[in-house]
């Protein structure tokens, strides 16, 4: 059975194999984390897994959907806050998980697709405080996993 872990570990793969260097960070600056953020997070790209949602289901499979947070976090040194950099990292990771299938499909279940979509973080006090500049993203691997 496939599990959040294995569609994390993916997904970081997937990111760690793009040229991200035009967006400020390299594939080293990919992180996994846990959110929400109890402390100041550190430069880079943060993964984290957020809640499963079930889906569709019938008799005989019920649609899994592992989400997977992405957020970009740098230091606000851009007065307009950034927007050129946030602007392109989102839509080139977009591009790149939105309607695609990562290959982690096992022999109780099949990848049905995984879509992405733009977040807003909801902590925006916090991230003034800590003076960070951030962006974030949802990608969602749904899976069909049979019953057993």
């Amino acid at each position: 059975m496939v599990s959040h872990k294995d569609v994390l570990d993916k997904v970081i793969v997937e990111l760690k194999s793009m040229d991200l260097t035009g967006f400020g960070f390299k594939a080293s600056d990919i992180k996994y984390t846990d959110f929400p953020f109890h402390m100041q997070p550190s430069f880079g790209l943060l993964v984290s897994p957020l809640d499963e949602t079930e889906g569709e289901s019938t008799n005989e499979t019920t649609d899994i959907g592992y989400p997977v947070q992405l957020v970009r976090c740098g230091h606000k040194l851009d007065p307009t806050g950034g927007i050129t950099g946030r602007d392109a990292w989102r839509r080139a990771v977009w591009r790149r998980f939105n309607r695609v299938r990562l290959g982690v499909s096992d022999d109780d279940g099949c990848e049905l697709i995984t879509r992405s979509e733009f977040l807003k973080l909801q902590m925006k006090d916090t991230w003034d405080k800590w003076n960070l500049d951030s962006s974030a993203l949802k990608v969602v691997v749904w899976i069909r996993e049979l019953h057993n």
